[in-house]
């Protein structure tokens, strides 16, 4: 997979959840991203995001690279 392509989709989805509001984004990552790649990810949408709070935590599910919590 594209990880510019998979940043910018994860942008655009939580662009659409409310992310005025939102205090910390919990990203499980699944199981065919590497824990750097993850990272990553996670430092490019807080780039983003600035007043906003980014966990990581190795989700492994097997469909989805990553499933975000808004909170």
């Amino acid at each position: 997979h594209d990880g510019e392509t998979t940043v910018a989709e994860l942008k655009e989805t939580l662009a659409k959840a409310g992310m005025d509001s939102a205090e910390l984004v919990t990203l499980y990552y699944g199981g065919g991203i590497k824990a750097a790649q993850a990272e990553q990810t996670s430092e490019k949408l807080s780039a983003t995001y600035p007043g906003v709070q980014f966990e990581v935590v190795k989700g492994d599910q097997p469909h989805y690279y990553y499933i975000a919590s808004v909170e």
